[in-house]
């Protein structure tokens, strides 16, 4: 291995990008990229894992210099197979972070996909890869997004017709869009599929506006499939247009679903005969959207109506579903003390008055006069503790004993009875209906609504228990598989709504394992319609409130993987502003409850914290959450750890003077400085003493009218007297 390439493995995490793209080079001109096989997968490998750190950094711009060199790697590398895969690895990470490019470099980035895909040309991998981005790009699309990606297309197979693969992603990017188009009128979605009906066989002719010359066909069994399901799509997409009535008319939308029935039944059938296995989602979206009486009148959906009678179990599945559900709304009710549970600071540090008495019982404590433990915190029913409505109530309905008068003695009562992560109902209660939905999702293969029956229970047991159940004995595995096969039919969307109550109730129940595996899942089957339903639930609130409980128990590296999926998430398709600076709250309250006595896991809260600051830089509530997890912090460790505490002060210090004319952001770093100089004065630490009550009186100079700065610096030299005496 060249030293360069030495060098970057052990180093690119530290290193400047001016750094890492003069090692790239160097290793580039060194290696022979058509013979040195060996040393260029390793080079491939390299380069995919520094676009993998970069990409957990936010930095797409990086990332996609990056790829350009796995690109020419991959092409001067005589195509081979393992740097092939690394490429395609790369392709995947890039597209899932793209959603944060503006418009135009999205649109660079998708001729760059079909770019690939035109030098590669035989090349499946690589076909695979680029064809589950660009189908990405329609998920979660908007619908001016996705028309410019069909226009695209539409060019480079007119300019390329020889190539098989271009003219398959073509027929793979209409069918997909023709369900995934979400604010279109009837008429318009017939016309879409008049288009898509140009690319393969079809009956359909002479439709008004048709451009069926204008793409060369493309023949074969593969896109019989596409164009059956390109088919449903259509169909189901003018179903749920007709259900919004501001956008079309019942009659409009049932004479296309006719024309299209009409034109597509011969694709319907294999060889004219069976009902392909795919057709059972039409019988699916028929019953979803109650359309058997509109078109039983039509010889096909007649015969399709009578295959759909023959799941004679259909109806008793549904029944053991719906005792799921039920199961599951009675957890979900149980689980909602959660957003009760809270913690408030014994002293609120923005109150002059209680930041003083802090820091009397702070000196106190050290001199050990005072209690045994000095803690900024407390647990606290968050409802009863903040609204006195909902205390009167429980009152009145005897959840508050009478006798008990206080809120401290309420929650003696609250907290030491209730487990938040046990229960409120056994397993066994639901194991029958599940054990029923497993036998008839893999015995009658051909009814794909069983399937799609078996994973909603699965999904909604996994969000009751969890996957630790010895009773279900429910596998990640068995859930992906089923998710896959519904992926494939474009019917993964009906199990949106039962995965983010499973996630919601797994971050309530604090399973911090289960909610990042379906957090993981959601976000791998992310859907444009995801927003219209996690509003529905207190899914933010609850995976939040789950960093205070993983803070405290110290599980952080758990806390790093579901913030990351949360942020990954709002990056993709919830695009909620208020997303960061509730994780910041939740890393805050991590850091207000750990109770461990590992120093760096407490300070590893707060490089979490400063990771998010940087990344919304310019979110001013947000940068005031990342100094007040930094004041707590100092206190915190400041009392077991004086050293740590003074590099957290520094840093505080420094991550100020960024801010100098901002009286918000001065006022709050003013509480860490007073913070770091009476804990110094407390260890006998004359040189930071001083040098913070520098700090602290420059803070004050520069703002005059600041009432509060001025108090605290007026309670600093105060305190500072005090201690002398």
């Amino acid at each position: 291995m060249p030293r360069e390439m030495k060098e970057l493995e052990a180093n690119y995490q530290n290193l400047t990008k001016e750094a890492i793209w003069s090692l790239i080079k160097k290793i580039k001109d060194e290696l022979d990229l058509k013979k040195r096989v060996r040393k260029n997968q390793k080079f491939a490998t390299l380069l995919c894992r520094i676009l993998e750190y970069f990409s957990r950094k936010g930095e797409i711009a990086t990332e996609l210099i990056i790829l350009n060199q796995l690109i020419e790697l991959a092409w001067w590398g005589g195509k081979d197979i393992y740097i092939l895969e690394q490429l395609s690895k790369a392709i995947l990470i890039i597209h899932i972070d793209s959603r944060n490019l503006q418009r135009k470099e999205r649109e660079r980035l998708f001729n760059q996909f079909i770019n690939m895909i035109i030098r590669f040309p035989d090349q499946e991998q690589i076909q695979d890869a680029v064809t589950k981005a660009i189908i990405d790009l329609i998920r979660v699309g908007t619908d001016e997004e996705i028309l410019e990606i069909k226009e695209t297309i539409r060019e480079k197979a007119s300019m390329y017709p020889m190539i098989e693969s271009i003219l398959g992603l073509t027929a793979k990017v209409y069918m997909n869009a023709l369900f995934y188009l979400a604010k279109q009128q009837c008429s318009s979605i017939l016309k879409f599929y008049n288009e898509f009906c140009g690319l393969g066989l079809s009956e359909y002719n002479d439709y008004e506006g048709g451009i069926h010359s204008s793409i060369n066909p493309f023949h074969g069994d593969k896109l019989i499939e596409i164009m059956q399901e390109g088919a449903i799509n259509a169909i189901i997409n003018l179903a749920r247009t007709n259900e919004q009535k501001e956008r079309s008319t019942e009659k409009n939308c049932f004479k296309a679903i006719r024309i299209i029935i009409n034109d597509a039944k011969s694709t319907f059938k294999k060889e004219g005969e069976n009902f392909f296995q795919d057709i059972y989602r039409l019988s699916y979206a028929f019953d979803q959207f109650e359309l058997w009486e509109h078109f039983l009148d039509i010889p096909i959906i007649q015969e399709l109506k009578f295959e759909r009678d023959k799941n004679q179990v259909l109806e008793e599945a549904k029944s053991k579903l719906l005792a799921i559900q039920k199961s599951m709304r009675i957890e979900e009710y149980d689980s909602r003390k959660i957003l009760r549970r809270g913690i408030k600071l014994a002293y609120n540090l923005d109150e002059p008055e209680e930041l003083k008495q802090l820091l009397q019982d702070l000196v106190l404590f050290q001199k050990n006069k005072k209690k045994e433990t000095l803690n900024l915190v407390e647990d606290i029913d968050a409802i009863i503790d903040q609204n006195d409505k909902i205390t009167n109530y429980l009152r009145e309905t005897g959840q508050i004993p009478a006798d008990r008068a206080t809120i401290d003695e309420i929650q003696d009562q609250v907290n030491i009875s209730d487990d938040l992560s046990v229960p409120a109902l056994p397993e066994s209660r639901i194991k029958e209906q599940i054990n029923y939905l497993r036998k008839i999702g893999k015995k009658q293969e051909r009814y794909i609504v069983n399937k799609l029956l078996l994973a909603k229970g699965l999904i909604f047991a996994v969000g009751m228990y969890g996957f630790k159940s010895s009773e279900l004995e429910i596998k990640l595995e068995e859930i992906t598989s089923l998710l896959e096969f519904l992926a494939e039919r474009n019917m993964i969307n009906e199990v949106i709504d039962p995965l983010i109550r499973a996630i919601t109730l797994r971050a309530a129940r604090q399973d911090g394992q289960a909610a990042r595996i379906l957090l993981d899942l959601l976000n791998k089957y992310r859907q444009k319609f995801i927003k219209a339903i996690y509003t529905n639930y207190p899914f933010i609130e609850n995976l939040t409130k789950l960093f205070r409980y993983l803070g405290k128990r110290g599980e952080i590296e758990k806390l790093k993987n579901i913030k990351d999926e949360l942020e990954k998430a709002n990056r993709l398709y919830l695009f909620d502003e208020s997303v960061p600076n509730k994780i910041a709250q939740g890393l805050n309250e991590a850091i207000l409850s750990y109770r461990g006595n590992d120093v760096n896991q407490k300070l590893e809260l707060v490089n979490i914290l400063e990771e998010i600051s940087k990344v919304h830089s310019f979110d001013e509530e947000l940068q005031l959450r990342y100094i007040e997890g930094m004041n707590y912090a100092i206190f915190d460790i400041g009392l077991s750890d004086w050293s740590s505490a003074q590099k957290l002060a520094d840093k505080l210090i420094e991550f100020r003077e960024s801010y100098l004319n901002n009286p918000k952001i001065e006022a709050k770093a003013a509480i860490g400085v007073l913070l770091s100089m009476i804990q110094a004065k407390l260890n006998n630490q004359r040189e930071k003493t001083n040098n913070y009550l520098k700090v602290l009186e420059s803070i004050t100079q520069k703002n005059p009218q600041e009432e509060f700065i001025q108090q605290v610096n007026f309670i600093g030299k105060e305190l500072l007297k005090q201690i002398e005496e």
